[in-house]
Parts: structure tokens; sequence; C-alpha cells
């Protein structure tokens, strides 16, 4: 089935294009059909220049750069661009990279256009991923989305980066309120591995899928590439009870006759 899949944890650093990254091999591991990357963090396009080389070097060398890329800002261009997300998750796995800092923009987007509403009638799968890094600020940020965003036609994934030391039992115990939608509201939740810094940083430099890399032991060295591996092959058995418990199918499109009769409600 189409859908949308936004990778958020509002904060720098916390590892959401490290998440997204995990993600797009899952879909390629299980031959996921129409996959549509778009990689919103222009302050890097790793992800993009990596999984999508083709298309982000084309945009990033445009002269015209202002236009080249999706922006959640208040031009109606901009506006014009990010709706069509929405629109191309209706035929295609639109997979979403988010900056930091987007929060009120994403949050006035999502509320606007009542996507959440939408997703729910039409039947669109809508999951939230929200990179976590443990902290207090963190956690805060996550609550707020759920508390924002608690429509049922959004499904939100709380992602807990390893890289940063620490568990959902420290997480919980940080935070009472969180520990409540965990362990009472039942909110999914995946633990993100953690990488070593220095395979990694060759990974991004080199722009080497995560696959490549699983592979590559002339660029990250036999440990780490195996290391990579192990990476992807823990992301992917988290991914899949995931999908499973939503009965997801990657390649299944809606028609415009279909969405039609789902808002009119027959």
């Amino acid at each position: 089935m189409a859908g949308l899949f936004l990778f958020d944890g509002e904060s720098g650093g916390v590892g959401k294009s490290t998440a997204t990254r995990a993600f797009l091999e899952y879909a390629r591991t299980f031959k996921w059909k129409h996959v549509k990357l778009h990689d919103l963090d222009t302050s890097k396009l790793d992800v993009g220049l990596t999984y999508d080389s083709s298309r982000y070097q084309a945009e990033n060398q445009s002269v015209d750069k202002q236009n080249s890329f999706i922006r959640f800002t208040e031009r109606s261009t901009s506006k014009s661009k990010v709706n069509a997300l929405f629109e191309e998750a209706l035929s295609q796995n639109v997979v979403v990279n988010l900056p930091s800092n987007i929060k009120p923009m994403l949050d006035a987007w999502l509320i606007d256009n009542n996507i959440s509403h939408l997703t729910e009638k039409i039947g669109l799968p809508f999951i939230k991923f929200f990179v976590c890094s443990g902290q207090k600020t963190s956690i805060d940020l996550f609550l707020q989305s759920l508390e924002t965003h608690s429509h049922p036609g959004i499904y939100h994934v709380l992602v807990l980066n390893k890289s940063f030391d620490c568990s959902f039992e420290d997480l919980k115990n940080t935070s009472p309120a969180l520990k409540q939608k965990i362990e009472v509201d039942k909110i999914c939740t995946m633990t993100l591995p953690a990488l070593d810094e220095q395979v990694y940083s060759i990974v991004r430099n080199l722009n080497l899928t995560l696959e490549n890399a699983a592979v590559n032991y002339g660029q990250v060295g036999i440990l780490g590439a195996s290391s990579v591996y192990r990476f992807i092959e823990d992301c992917n058995s988290q991914f899949n009870p995931l999908f499973e418990s939503l009965k997801f199918k990657s390649d299944k499109s809606f028609t415009l006759e279909q969405v039609t009769k789902a808002l009119a409600g027959k």
C-alpha cells in the first residue's frame, strides 16, 4: 500500500538521517515498489545524495536552489511543493527525512490541511517516526507531538537512538508521562542500534548505502562491514512486526475514484 512516512526528531544530531537510511534499506530488502525519497534536510542532503543520487546531484547543482528543494516555509511555491507530498503518497511510498527545528511549520501543515483526518478516511497509512536521544528535551518534544497529533489517522513510532547509551527503562524513569504512553497507551517503540562513529563517517562521506557498506570491506574493513550488516538486520527485525501489525501492503495505491468515495463516506 502506498503511504506517507515522516522521520522527525526536531533537534539536530538525534539520528533522523540514520533512521531514514535504515528504513530505505528495509524497503529495498523487502523489494517495496514505488518508493520516493524526499530529503528535506538541505543542510547536508546526505541521504538524498546516497539513495537518489542522480536526482539530488542535479538539484544540488541547480542555480535556483531555493526553488529546487521542498521546504516548509510561508512562500506559496514552497507550500505547493509540500502539499505534493500528500498527493504523491496516494500512489507511492513517500519517505521524508525532515530537518531540525521544523515543529511549528510541520504542525501547521498537518493541522491546517487536516492531514490525519484525510489519511484515516482514505485508509492511507501515515507513520510519524520520532527519533529520540533520551534527553528530557527530546522526550518532551515527542510528548508534544503526541498531544498535538492525537488523531487516529497518524501512527506514532518512538525510535530510541542507542548511540546515546540509554534504554527505554531510562526514559520511563525520566518521564512518568512517557511511561504511561508506553505501558498503558501502548505506543509503538523501536530502537536504532548504535553504529561505530568512524564507520558511519566513512559511509556518509562516500555516500555509501548501508547495503554497500555491509559488503564493502575495502572501505570500512571486515569488522566495520559486519557491524553495518548487523545494524541492517536488527532494524529489519523491528520494522517487520510493525508493518505486519498494520497489515501493510507496499504495492497498493489509491485511485482518484477510491479517494473521492472515501472522502464522501461511500
